[in-house]
């Protein structure tokens, strides 16, 4: 069955809209900001539709998203590694 989370809507009333929230979670420096927002939009909208990048990608743009991901976490400890 394929997925119809990105297909428009053929009627544009409210209860047709759907919101969809798609966000990276690299480099969340304060995690509950994003959750308190999804934790209100999902109580407001209940069909809203949350993701990330990861379940989102596949092959090489996610190959990129896992690497961003790694460089961002290797750069916050510091030494040799992040002088480049």
């Amino acid at each position: 069955m394929k997925d119809k989370t990105f297909q428009e809507a053929k009627d544009d009333s409210d209860q047709n809209q759907r919101i969809v929230a798609l966000y990276t979670d690299i480099g969340r420096g304060h995690p509950n900001y994003l959750d308190g927002l999804l934790y209100l939009l999902k109580k407001k909208y209940p069909q809203l539709v949350s993701r990330t990048v990861f379940q989102e990608s596949k092959g090489a743009l996610l190959l990129c998203w896992r690497t961003l991901s790694w460089l961002y976490t290797i750069s916050g400890k510091g030494g040799v590694q992040t002088k480049f």
